[in-house]
């Protein structure tokens, strides 16, 4: 039986200590709940070698020698010692379970200490009565490269039964007491569990002992350690496979822990005893086990971990998991965190578990296992949240990116089968908005929001939820501590002149002047120069194309105006100044840099249009030419008719005879002689033409007898023969005189006896 226990006892524990380490989490209080577990071990001579038979033998005396009559030990089998392995196996059994269904909802993990005192008795040496074995040392878990577990605790433990002498109680208590500070209350989540192994009968302690009357040595007991007991939970174990002392001694030991106390008087026995223990002082699993007998269980999607706990009835039991492909579960078909097997326990840890139904099923035939199946916390455990496209700023729309991220910073796919609901809450400027989140690509490891953001004018940090859950509601997946900056200093941008489907003018009085082109920057919503925060000097960040008539294109740059924050202004002064210039203008701006931190910046294209026209004062003057010009072709068109009347029929006909009264000797010939003769046929304008009128000057040496300057001939208007003739006085006040002259050889006087004759038929002139 020793050498059964020797082979299994190590491979139970090291099954029962299958857990994932817990972490050292805080509460209210630094220490985290858990309990500290001292296993007090009776190792004096009557548990190992028998109690000696009388002091008074002489083989006893004066030394005791090996053949020293002894009664039989009280635990041959020294299940004393085997019992700190057997007797943790239900109590970390319960513990692994526990952490485990902690960590699956994400409770604080538990801290659980474990410590050895043993002890025996000898009133002139102290410390050989009672020794602390194992100090109280908090159980962590170890694993080998191929995933095996060991606990800390395991190569701690005493493996060979000693022999320390007589049985001092008290003395353990007192060492006990001290490793558990039992003077101090015990911290709120945490519990304080001391287990007893002994064959009960104190001798040589520092309480006197009398077999005949036991009570006052328990009673003294009881009130010297009144603390240890007050705030501890006490087991005692009775290991007397002869019952010599127990029986004698039982009842003082009820009245210590009343309600846990056992006698166990074989091997068999400690099992159950410690189940009890564990069960009260840890506690049970909150999840029933489940029997192993072919039916499946629902593994979810996206787990971290499963623990699969499989605890034999017997060592003739074996059972399998089956994947839901129908595979058998082993490390070929799923990934171990770790595994452990004993005759009574079989315990898997595995990495991200295939979701789905999962079935236990019995090899060959024995009593029905029992599992528990710990699906631990889901994988997501961080969200890695980005842009999506541009930089971030306050003056445009944005987007992000988002992606879900497990302890290792692995990026974790959706699964076609099991689809997430995401939920994106941002708050700007107070505003809650939520957006729903859609796959980047066809891989489904990132995702986006449906529909850009705006941003507030003056940017900052806005706060975000990211929630995520399964079809059915279940909870995968919430972080409330992102936020996502939209930098202020990174500048909107603003036409400011010209002004959009308004005019410029081509002129400042009567001077050309070019087209001024300003554009406004703002940081946060007010004007402001961004001075460091691009890589590129701030003369070359703002960039534009201004376009107008007859193909009309200049490339611009914009630079920033001194004493006028975020103002960039250019002017194109080589434009034409003429009216080809003026028309219909685009002028079209965009600003490109580079971050700080590398990233490009890129504002959308601002666009206006205008118009270019001339100034005030120089419509005026072109008014003032085009009246000129149109006043001008007015009279040309004047001259040209003029000129068409002057030259077409009717003309007149004949001649005009000057004449003046005959004197002397002619007067007896002819009362009238001939001073100056104009002939109207023969006038002609430009030599060739002939004249609707005829204008003739009078030659100065005839202008003052005539009393003529010039004369004025035109045909009749009224239907009459003849002509009308205007002569123009050479006399101060003459004026002139219209005459009509209707028939030949009519006559008008001019006086001053002379004359003028009209005559119709045509004459030679002299």
């Amino acid at each position: 039986m020793r050498k059964l226990l020797v082979l299994v006892l190590p491979l139970m524990i090291i099954g029962v200590l299958f857990v994932v380490p817990p972490t050292q989490a805080q509460t209210g209080s630094s220490v985290p709940p858990g309990a500290d577990i001292v296993f007090v071990v009776d190792q004096s001579g009557s548990m190992s070698r028998g109690s000696i038979l009388s002091n008074e033998d002489p083989r006893c005396k004066p030394r005791i020698g090996p053949d020293c009559p002894r009664s039989a030990p009280t635990d041959p089998d020294h299940l004393a010692i085997l019992a700190l392995s057997q007797g943790l196996l239900p109590i970390f059994n319960r513990i692994v379970n526990q952490e485990a269904e902690r960590s699956a909802v994400d409770l604080i993990p538990e801290e659980h200490n474990f410590g050895v005192v043993l002890f025996g008795g000898d009133l002139d040496n102290p410390t050989a009565s009672a020794r602390i074995e194992v100090p109280l040392t908090p159980v962590k878990i170890q694993r080998d490269a191929a995933g095996n577990i060991s606990s800390n605790i395991d190569r701690l433990l005493p493996r060979d039964p000693q022999n320390l002498g007589e049985t001092a109680f008290s003395r353990a208590f007192d060492l006990v007491c001290n490793m558990l500070n039992c003077e101090a209350p015990v911290t709120p989540g945490r519990r304080r569990v001391v287990v007893l192994l002994t064959d009960g009968f104190p001798s040589r302690d520092t309480i006197s002992y009398n077999s005949e009357n036991p009570a006052p040595y328990f009673e003294q007991m009881r009130q010297r350690h009144a603390s240890l007991f007050a705030h501890s939970e006490i087991w005692v174990l009775g290991l007397d496979q002869t019952d010599r002392f127990w029986t004698h001694n039982q009842t003082y030991w009820e009245q210590i822990a009343p309600g846990r106390t056992q006698l166990i008087r074989s091997p068999s026995g400690i099992g159950p005893f410690f189940a009890e223990i564990a069960s009260k002082a840890v506690g049970e699993p909150l999840a029933p086990p489940r029997a192993c007998d072919g039916s499946t269980f629902k593994v979810a999607p996206y787990l971290a971990t499963l623990t699969l706990m499989l605890e034999y009835p017997d060592t003739n039991s074996k059972a399998e998991f089956v994947l839901p492909n129908g595979t058998k579960l082993s490390r070929e078909t799923a990934t171990f965190v770790g595994y452990t097997r004993s005759n009574l326990v079989e315990n898997y840890n595995i990495r991200n578990p295939v979701p789905g139904d999962w079935t236990c099923q019995i090899i060959g035939t024995s009593v029905t296992p029992q599992f528990r199946d710990i699906q631990g916390l889901f994988r997501v455990t961080d969200v890695e949240i980005g842009r999506f496209g541009e930089v971030p700023s306050a003056c445009r729309d944005f987007n992000l990116s988002v992606a879900y991220l497990d302890k290792d910073s692995n990026v974790i796919a959706e699964l076609p089968e099991y689809p997430l609901n995401q939920k994106l809450n941002i708050t700007i400027d107070g505003t809650v908005i939520e957006r729903t989140l859609v796959p980047v690509d066809a891989t489904r490891t990132k995702w986006h929001v449906d529909s850009n953001l705006t941003p507030g004018p003056s940017g900052g940090s806005y706060p975000l939820t990211i929630a995520v859950s399964l079809a059915d509601g279940t909870k995968v997946f919430t972080d409330t501590k992102q936020t996502i900056t939209i930098d202020p200093r990174l500048p909107c941008m603003t036409i400011t002149t010209p002004e959009d489907g308004k005019p410029s003018e081509m002129h400042n009085r009567l001077t050309p002047v070019g087209v001024t082109l300003e554009v406004q920057l703002s940081q946060g919503g007010k004007p402001s120069t961004p001075t460091g925060v691009f890589r590129e000097a701030l003369e070359t960040i703002v960039r534009g194309r201004l376009e107008g008539p007859n193909a009309l294109t200049r490339e611009v740059i914009l630079s920033p105006v001194k004493d006028a924050p975020g103002l960039f202004r250019t002017v194109v002064d080589d434009l034409p100044a003429t009216l080809a210039a003026e028309g219909i203008y685009t002028f079209t701006v965009a600003l490109d840099a580079t971050t700080q931190l590398g990233d490009r910046y890129q504002l959308a294209p601002e666009r206006i249009v205008f118009t270019r026209q001339p100034g005030g004062l120089w419509q005026m003057v072109q008014v003032a030419i085009r009246i000129g010009v149109l006043l001008a072709m007015i009279v040309f068109l004047a001259l040209i008719g003029f000129l068409i009347y002057f030259v077409t029929p009717p003309y007149p006909k004949g001649t005009l005879v000057f004449q003046s009264r005959a004197t002397g000797d002619a007067a007896q010939v002819r009362k009238w002689e001939e001073v100056y003769r104009i002939p109207l046929g023969r006038a002609r304008f430009l030599w060739f033409l002939p004249m609707r009128w005829v204008t003739m000057k009078v030659r100065n040496a005839k202008q003052q007898a005539l009393n003529l300057q010039r004369v004025r001939v035109w045909p009749n208007t009224k239907g009459q023969p003849g002509v009308i003739v205007v002569l123009y006085r050479t006399k101060k006040g003459g004026g002139k005189n219209t005459i009509t002259l209707h028939k030949h050889e009519a006559a008008y006087d001019l006086g001053n006896n002379h004359r003028v004759v009209y005559e119709h038929l045509p004459s030679k002139s002299k």
